[in-house]
C-alpha cells in the first residue's frame, strides 16, 4: 500500500507507533477465560466515563466499526411503528432515519440545508405535532462538518418524553461532551476519529431510561446491547471480545488524561481555527459559513471552480497529501481535512496547508 508523507484524512485517522505496537508486539490470550481481560474492560470503560461525562450511564465497548453502535442502538431501542424524528443535515442524519425505516419504525424527517445546523424552533414544533419516541441526530456530520445543537436538542427530547439518540462519533475526544448533562440516552463515539485508532471497535453509552428501554425491546441479534448488561459480572460476552482494541482504547484514555481533557479541546479549537485561516488566506471557500458551526474536528472546502476532485486529488496525492473527499449530496463539491485526534497538530496542518497552496497556485486547469 503506498504512503503519504501528510495524511489528512477525517478518519480513518492516522494512528501512533505506540497504538501499533499494542497490535504487533502483544499476543493477548483468550479474552473470555482471563480475568485480566475482564478487568481491563472495566477499568478502560470507567475512563471512557470520566472522558464523556457519564458517571449516570453505562458504557459498552463493542467490536466493529462505529456504523456497529448506530445500528446497535436503533435495533436495541425500537419496535416496529414506534415514532422517530430524525434530524437529517448530513449523509449520516439522513441515513440514521433510514435505518429506522428499515426496522419498521414511522420516521419523519427534519430537513435542512448542509450548510446549517438544524433550526430548533423548527425541531420544538415537529417533535410536539408527532410526538416521537426516539429523536435522532448526528453533532459532527462528518462529510460537511457541520456541528448541530445538540444541547437545545436534548432538551426538546427531554420535554416531549422521547428518548435521545446521538452520534457523536466524529466530535467525541475533540470537543466536550456531557452526557448526563445533554441527558443523551443512546450516545456512540467512533474509534478511529478523534481518538486516533483502528476501525476495529465503537463506543456506546446508554442512560437509565435507554436502558429501561432496551430490556422492554429485548432484541435479539448481533448488534444487540442487552447482554452487555450482565457482561461483567457474568464473566460472559455474547461474541468473542477483541482484547487488543480494548487495551489500545485504555492506552489511548491515559494519553488523554496525561494531556488533560481541556487542553485536549483547546488544542482541536486551536488547530481547527489556524487551519481555517490559513485556507482563507489561500483564497479557498469554507463550506460552513457559520463560525460556531463548524466541528473542531474536520474542515470542508469547496472545490474550486477550475478544479475536479478526481484532478485536485490526484494532484495533492502527487504531492504527498491524502485528504477527504465528501458523500451525497457534496461529493465532488467538497475537499476535507481533517484535524481531529493525533492529527490535531500543527506542524502537519500547516505542512498539509503548503501543499494545498501550492497545488492550487502552480497548477491552474483551465
Amino acid at each position: 500500500m503506498k504512503e503519504y508523507k501528510v495524511g489528512v484524512v477525517p478518519g480513518p485517522t492516522s494512528i501512533s507507533e505506540r497504538t501499533r505496537q499494542i497490535y504487533s508486539t502483544i499476543n493477548y490470550g483468550s479474552a473470555d477465560l482471563e480475568d485480566e481481560f475482564f478487568e481491563l474492560y472495566e477499568k478502560t470503560t470507567i475512563k471512557l466515563k470520566k472522558l464523556l461525562e457519564a458517571q449516570n450511564s453505562q458504557v459498552f465497548i463493542l467490536s466493529g466499526e462505529a456504523l456497529m453502535a448506530l445500528w446497535a442502538c436503533l435495533k436495541s431501542a425500537l419496535l416496529p411503528n414506534d415514532r422517530v424524528l430524525a434530524i437529517s443535515n448530513g449523509c449520516y442524519g439522513e441515513g440514521i432515519g433510514r435505518m429506522a425505516s428499515q426496522i419498521g419504525a414511522q420516521v419523519k424527517f427534519i430537513e435542512t440545508d448542509w450548510e446549517s445546523p438544524v433550526d430548533k424552533n423548527r425541531v420544538l414544533i415537529e417533535a410536539q405535532q408527532f410526538q416521537p419516541h426516539l429523536i435522532t441526530i448526528v453533532h459532527c456530520d462528518t462529510p460537511t462538518g457541520i456541528l448541530n445543537p445538540i444541547r437545545e436538542i436534548g432538551q426538546i427530547a427531554k420535554a416531549v418524553g422521547a428518548l435521545y439518540y446521538v452520534d457523536f462519533v466524529s466530535s467525541g475526544a475533540a470537543t466536550p461532551i456531557s452526557i448526563d448533562q445533554l441527558g443523551i440516552d443512546l450516545g456512540m463515539l467512533g474509534s478511529q476519529k478523534a481518538l486516533s485508532l483502528l476501525p476495529d471497535s465503537c463506543i456506546v453509552t446508554v442512560s437509565e431510561l435507554g436502558w429501561k428501554r432496551i430490556c422492554e425491546v429485548r432484541y435479539v441479534g448481533y448488534e444487540a446491547l442487552l447482554p452487555f448488561g450482565d457482561a461483567i459480572k457474568n464473566k460472559f460476552f455474547p461474541a468473542t471480545p477483541n482484547w487488543h482494541s480494548i487495551a489500545a482504547i485504555e492506552q489511548k484514555m491515559n494519553e488523554l488524561e496525561e494531556e488533560g481533557f481541556d487542553n485536549v479541546y483547546a488544542r482541536h479549537l486551536d488547530i481547527a481555527f489556524k487551519c481555517r485561516q490559513r485556507l482563507i488566506q489561500i483564497g479557498l471557500e469554507l463550506f460552513i459559513k457559520d463560525e460556531n458551526s463548524r466541528s473542531p474536528s474536520v474542515t470542508s472546502v469547496c472545490i474550486p471552480q477550475q478544479w475536479t476532485w478526481e484532478k485536485l486529488n490526484a494532484a495533492f496525492r502527487a504531492e504527498g497529501l491524502v485528504v477527504g473527499g465528501s458523500y451525497g449530496k457534496t461529493a465532488g463539491k467538497l475537499f476535507r481535512i481533517g484535524h481531529m485526534g493525533i492529527q490535531a497538530n500543527e506542524q502537519l496542518i500547516m505542512q498539509a496547508c503548503d501543499i494545498i497552496e501550492k497545488v492550487i497556485k502552480t497548477n491552474p486547469i483551465n
